[in-house]
């Protein structure tokens, strides 16, 4: 019995479509809104940032100095080290531009913001899909799935409890959402969402672009490039590996390389390649850009091994997929598994930061997979009329949304609790001139957003020695014959306030003898301002 209904080449989306980006823009958010009106326990207060405060943080910071200064290329507010400024992050200038023209409050910019960026990549999605999924069906399908499909990361979470401790810890850290195993995950980070925008265009130019290709048509597809890394560096070195990846898999697969179309990419490419290679350049000349830069090669990786859990159901469909477009001869089926071979390369490597790939995976898997679980639910439902199976499958493929939802919002109370004399302190500090601050790492992580501040120790990626800084701030309040350790770094990096627990309030007095000009307490917090010649 055939039930499927004749294909439609609308470009059109149906108007159904639309509630893909408005559900998840709403279930992205509910971690956000709770900490607005959930009361915290007594004597703490919440930072009001949902995700990952150590990186939002971050984010904030960048949009305020933005708003606050009005530029186009920030300094690095983690460090108190000499600094020209050299940061370029285009998203952030944006928000910051926002910021500084309407009032808008820089947590509320970069939250607010993911409400566009969803819709405008989910419009971008369907009309750049229309070559790779020609049926409308199957493009509704992919849609749905990149937006709220999932593995078994959740259930297998559940079940690991029974297991020896470290096994269930190590599978909660490595299936963990913030990583992005699946679009909805990692689209909790606007900075993700709006690199994607501009990448879908590269990608198409790259991948499935018909016929007949020129090195004009690809000069577009540079200029695109060009803006993903201003947006988002470690998007653009992905569309690189892809690049790379489409020749070398049609080598390994006995297919044809078309030269024509490699030559004309990387001639398209060229000025973009050329124009970011002066901005590398002139980057590289700071040394806190090439720390940073550095910091790119890690070991950190996501195995492979964890794809049963993390695609579960999806990745069968997936694999279901590719046989269909391999025996079907799908002209651009080489193209889609270099896209994923891509991925795959990149979040494994041990050479590259490989937790920072693994979001790129799910968006070809689930193109990949569309047809195939279309068909799976139309068996389901419309031919033996199992509404519990259809019940069922529907619950294995998407019930990470609900489940990563309710995750959030727990961890977006844990995570974004501090006690009340830190906000004391920091409110205390946001109404005093700008300046360098010694604190520790928590409050210093905090003060670039909040405040107009620099602090010598803050946030793990933008400062330097990070680590070496921690343990030179914990010896400095542990033992009073450390003062010296203080002394000099006031010096050195022209310090005009400086915060320690109460405890050590010795040690600076000892330091800094005859040059605190005032010292204020909240609580176990002590905060010393000191004098102006202190800080020339």
């Amino acid at each position: 019995m055939n039930v499927e209904p004749a294909r439609n080449s609308s470009l059109h989306p149906p108007l159904w479509f639309w509630l893909i980006p408005a559900v998840m823009a709403v279930l992205r958010l509910i971690p956000f809104l709770s900490l607005q009106v959930l009361e915290p326990p007594e004597g703490f207060s919440y930072m009001g940032v949902p995700f990952i405060p150590k990186d939002f943080l971050s984010y904030i910071a960048l949009i305020r100095q933005g708003a606050e200064e009005g530029t186009w290329i920030w300094s690095n507010p983690f460090t108190t080290d000499p600094q020209t400024p050299h940061m370029i992050m285009f998203f952030f200038t944006m928000l910051g531009m926002l910021c500084r023209f309407t009032g808008l409050d820089p947590v509320w910019s970069l939250e607010l913001s993911r409400i566009p960026l969803l819709f405008i990549f989910f419009a971008c999605f369907w009309y750049l899909l229309a070559p790779l999924l020609s049926d409308y069906r199957d493009r509704c399908m992919a849609a749905v799935l990149v937006a709220f499909s999932g593995g078994l990361e959740y259930f297998a979470g559940g079940l690991s409890d029974f297991l020896p401790a470290r096994v269930s810890a190590q599978i909660k850290l490595d299936t963990w959402q913030m990583y992005g195993w699946n679009t909805f995950s990692g689209f909790y980070n606007p900075l993700w969402i709006a690199a994607m925008i501009p990448a879908l265009f590269v990608l198409k130019a790259v991948l499935w672009s018909p016929p007949p290709e020129s090195a004009k048509s690809f000069i577009s597809a540079g200029i695109f490039f060009f803006i993903t890394y201003l947006i988002h560096p470690y998007t653009a070195l992905y569309l690189v590996a892809v690049i790379v990846a489409v020749p070398v898999t049609k080598m390994l697969l006995g297919e044809t390389i078309d030269f024509k179309k490699q030559k004309n990419i990387f001639l398209g490419f060229v000025p973009a390649g050329l124009a970011l290679l002066a901005i590398v350049i002139w980057q590289s000349q700071d040394a806190l850009c090439r720390q940073s830069a550095a910091n790119v090669f890690s070991s950190q990786i996501l195995s492979v091994f964890w794809y049963p859990l993390t695609y579960g159901l999806l990745g069968i469909m997936a694999i279901r997929g590719a046989c269909r477009w391999s025996k079907e001869a799908h002209p651009f089926r080489f193209s889609m598994f270099a896209w994923i071979a891509a991925a795959i390369m990149l979040h494994s490597s041990p050479l590259t930061s490989g937790y920072r790939f693994v979001f790129f995976l799910h968006l070809p898997v689930c193109i990949i997979a569309a047809g195939a679980t279309r068909e799976l639910f139309t068996h389901l439902y419309c031919v033996k009329k199992s509404f519990i199976s259809t019940f069922l499958v529907a619950i294995i493929l998407f019930s990470v949304p609900v489940a990563a939802t309710y995750d959030s919002v727990l961890d977006a109370e844990k995570l974004n609790i501090v006690h009340n004399d830190i906000m004391q302190t920091m409110a205390t500090l946001a109404e005093l001139p700008a300046g360098n601050v010694v604190s520790p790492p928590s409050i210093g992580n905090m003060l670039p957003a909040f405040t107009s501040h620099r602090v010598w120790l803050g946030h793990w990626f933008l400062t330097p020695d990070y680590m070496a800084r921690e343990r030179t701030y914990n010896l400095i309040v542990s033992d009073v014959k450390n003062s010296g350790l203080l002394a000099e770094i006031v010096e050195a990096h022209k310090i005009s306030y400086i915060v320690v627990p109460a405890a050590a309030s010795p040690t600076v007095e000892k330091a800094l003898a005859g040059r605190i000009a005032r010292k204020l307490k909240h609580g176990n917090l002590a905060t010393f301002v000191l004098a102006a010649s202190s800080a020339q």
